[in-house]
């Protein structure tokens, strides 16, 4: 099988153009120090970079490069439960990629999530992409290339993955859920999958992971509250556990969608009407959830449960 039929085959085809643009520059040994994956979270972002990973040092092609005990490859990971990278991981990193090759003269970091590092980290990243050791490349994953220094930018050469808006994942979502989890793709509701592909914009790997972890989608929840305020501590109590960012993100797209008069199907037979809704007080509760999604992404020790107690009493109060 030739080098193109193993990517069409490990790859997904929105990630084939960005490969493509990735391999030219290998092929020309134009790579450079420093590449910015910009991928919308959990559109197989990894699984681009594990090939790319094998193609820079010579390895055969595999999807999962991270667990690679190689030399000349470091898989960087933020700790469990830490919000962002450490400055002594980057400092370890930049170690790494200052020591000699040992393979074809190359070394790779993979830092996922790049947008995750505080001031620290990325000083010192930055410090070492001015003055970059010979065969040395950064592989930066990131989903929200806004919350990078604007210095690290400069320094890295862009590569978009950008699905089509209307891409239909769905066969891949249930492909990946059978593969992990063949009773729950068996008994997998139809409602339940459109309503969490539109809270996770499609994203296949974020769909199947919700699926399997048995994560409800947050309409429903949405929905009940406005019908009956008393149920704000009950759902409160059981987003808790939730990964918070990503929940805050899908209510701000009801939010958005509300404000726009594009409200998905599913959701205009709420008990309660939602259409006419303050596009004012709609936007100002966008604004709010922004500020929320910042608090849980770079604060551990905040009270979760009584935040979304507050972020679920003012939804309420949207709508009078």
């Amino acid at each position: 099988m030739t080098v193109d039929a193993q990517i069409q085959k490990l790859l997904p085809p929105w990630l084939h153009e960005a490969h493509r643009s990735v391999a030219g520059m290998t092929q020309n040994r134009r790579l450079p120090h420093a590449l910015l994956l910009q991928s919308p979270l959990g559109w197989c972002e990894r699984d681009l970079a594990s090939v790319l990973v094998c193609q820079i040092l010579d390895l055969e092609l595999q999807l999962d490069a991270e667990e690679l005990a190689h030399p000349d490859l470091r898989w960087l990971e933020r700790e469990e439960e830490a919000q962002s990278y450490k400055v002594e991981q980057m400092r370890d990193a930049i170690s790494f990629m200052q020591r000699t090759a040992q393979g074809n003269g190359n070394k790779v970091v993979v830092v996922p999530m790049a947008h995750r590092m505080n001031d620290a980290s990325a000083n010192s990243l930055l410090k070492t992409l001015e003055e970059p050791p010979p065969g040395g490349h950064w592989l930066l994953l990131c989903s929200e290339p806004g919350q990078l220094l604007p210095t690290i930018r400069s320094r890295c050469q862009s590569v978009v993955v950008a699905p089509a808006p209307d891409l239909d994942t769905s066969g891949y979502i249930t492909d990946l859920v059978a593969a992990e989890a063949p009773e729950v793709a068996a008994s997998l509701k139809p409602a339940e999958l459109v309503m969490l592909q539109f809270e996770f914009l499609g994203a296949p790997e974020q769909v199947a992971s919700a699926l399997v972890a048995g994560e409800e989608p947050v309409w429903p929840f949405l929905a009940a509250v406005l019908s009956n305020r008393d149920l704000i501590t009950s759902v409160a109590e059981r987003w808790n556990d939730r990964e918070l960012s990503e929940l805050t993100a899908a209510w701000q797209r009801y939010v958005h969608a509300l404000a726009a008069n594009r409200l998905p199907e599913y959701a205009n037979g709420s008990e309660k009407s939602v259409d006419k809704a303050d596009p004012v007080k709609l936007f100002r509760f966008a604004d709010e959830l922004k500020e929320a999604r910042g608090l849980v992404t770079f604060h551990a020790g905040l009270n979760r449960r009584l935040l979304l107690e507050r972020l679920l009493l003012r939804w309420c109060g949207v709508f009078g």
